[in-house]
């Protein structure tokens, strides 16, 4: 089939769905006059009858109808393997002409048993991800390694609910993020987790964690905890110390060598940093013998995402906020919150029970209080669904200056990142956008009804080291 989709007037490529594809395209091409109205009902009436043989199968051919909510899902897991098959083909025209010669019960069993294909690729390359794992006491990184990733293959259904994603993962990657779904989604996912585990073995594994102990002395948190990517961590402090002339392997990068740094490109035209900066990149992938095309991308990708911050920190004179220094002579942060990685499922499952049976928010804030010792676990009840309007000023006024200064790094950390001296509570508070987070827009509110003193006084611990230990 010759078609000349990007040259149909009511027809462009680029604005199908990934996410719904098979039928995004199909309707494309109906309104572009690429196919008939008729394809399009008959290509619809196939995958209608293909949803009925599925219910069956899934009431165990006792029934074939199942409420509305779970004849939706079991759509939509057929559409799924539908456009797992079509994200194959390589282009939107090829696919075309693959769906209106083919029926729809073939490409969706083509497309089960690909899918199925996948989660075996997926186990596999799991496999290689742990065998490449960083040692780290990164609560967030073991966790997902250690039991999100093995929970979604314990539950995945490619039977049912292809298009699931049901692992709880935590642990941030620097690529971005993947706008998949199902088991392409930890495909990709696990993909990335390998090539930044790649890269950080390229490192003495003390070297990386004196590093990440140095980055939660700096920003005055307790880092395991925190969502922090090593990899991107790592990659940071290898640029700057290819810059500073002290190689790739370098992770140690003492203040007074930032300083000397600073120095060198105040003043620098935009232009010429962003030669020294990926130039020094360059220098990188070579000096620790990046040959894979793929990782060399994906390092120059998550590199080049910081050229912009660095220029922003060479014209707020704020290096040192970028890269991390070897700290000494500084006391440990004093943490608040017990270390570790909280209470387990069973315990949190009754708290929530607990919240969600209380009689009013004063209740609810006592029973946090008395029972979270976590720092994990204290924002994980902000995710529970246990708390409602009426309960958040009550929680925040049971918190004292020190906890409400900790919630306020979480939420304000670019702006004290990068200007920690001229950071403002009020001024941040006023100009803060809607969030899509809850309570984080609760606690806006809160802190914008505080008298002057009390704010003074949470702003005062936020400029020194102990308002500063999350």
């Amino acid at each position: 089939m010759e078609y000349s989709l990007v040259k149909q007037s009511h027809f462009n490529p680029q604005n199908l769905d990934p996410n719904n594809y098979l039928l995004s395209l199909l309707e494309a091409a109906q309104r572009a006059e690429l196919i008939s109205e008729g394809a399009l009902q008959n290509a619809e009436l196939q995958i209608t009858e293909v949803l009925r043989v599925l219910i069956i199968r899934y009431s165990s051919g006792e029934s074939s109808s199942v409420p509305v909510e779970i004849a939706e899902n079991l759509l939509q897991s057929i559409l799924f393997c539908m456009d797992t098959v079509c994200a194959e083909i390589k282009t939107p025209a090829d696919c075309l002409d693959e769906l209106l010669r083919r029926s729809m019960k073939d490409i969706y069993e083509e497309g089960l048993a690909l899918v199925r294909s996948k989660v075996h690729d997926a186990k596999r390359l799991y496999r290689a991800v742990k065998g490449t794992r960083v040692c780290t006491p990164l609560v967030a990184y073991n966790t997902t390694i250690d039991e999100a990733v093995p929970g979604f293959f314990k539950t995945y259904d490619t039977a049912f609910n292809a298009h699931d994603t049901t692992a709880s993962i935590d642990y941030p990657l620097a690529g971005g993020d993947i706008n998949a779904r199902g088991v392409i989604y930890i495909l990709q996912y696990l993909e990335r987790l390998k090539i930044e585990n790649l890269f950080c073995k390229r490192f003495n594994e003390k070297d990386i964690n004196q590093l990440l102990e140095n980055y939660g002395r700096v920003y005055r948190i307790d880092y395991p905890e925190f969502l922090i990517n090593i990899f991107e961590v790592v990659l940071t402090n290898s640029i700057f110390s290819v810059m500073l002339g002290t190689g790739a392997h370098n992770l140690a990068i003492q203040p007074g060598r930032i300083s000397r740094l600073r120095e060198r490109l105040a003043g620098l035209d935009t232009s010429v940093i962003t030669v020294n900066f990926k130039s020094a990149l360059d220098h990188v992938i070579e000096e620790l013998g990046i040959e894979d095309p793929t990782m060399a991308a994906y390092v120059r990708q998550c590199g080049n995402g910081l050229l912009p911050r660095l220029i922003n920190a060479v014209e707020q004179d704020s290096l040192q906020q970028l890269i991390i220094p070897v700290v000494t002579g500084q006391p440990e942060p004093e943490i608040l919150f017990e270390p570790g990685t909280g209470m387990d499922n069973e315990a949190f499952r009754v708290l929530v029970r607990d919240l969600l049976g209380c009689d009013g928010p004063a209740e609810k804030a006592g029973l946090i209080l008395s029972r979270v010792r976590s720092l994990v676990d204290f924002f994980d009840i902000f995710s529970a669904d246990c708390l409602f309007d009426n309960d958040y000023p009550v929680l925040f006024t049971s918190l004292g200056n020190m906890e409400l200064s900790m919630l306020i790094r979480i939420v304000f950390v670019d702006e004290l990142r990068d200007n920690p001296d001229q950071f403002s509570l009020s001024t941040a508070i006023s100009s803060a956008p809607e969030s899509e987070t809850e309570w984080v827009n609760h606690l806006i509110r809160f802190l914008s009804l505080l008298d002057e003193e009390r704010t003074q006084a949470i702003e005062d611990l936020l400029q020194t080291e102990t308002g500063m230990d999350v």
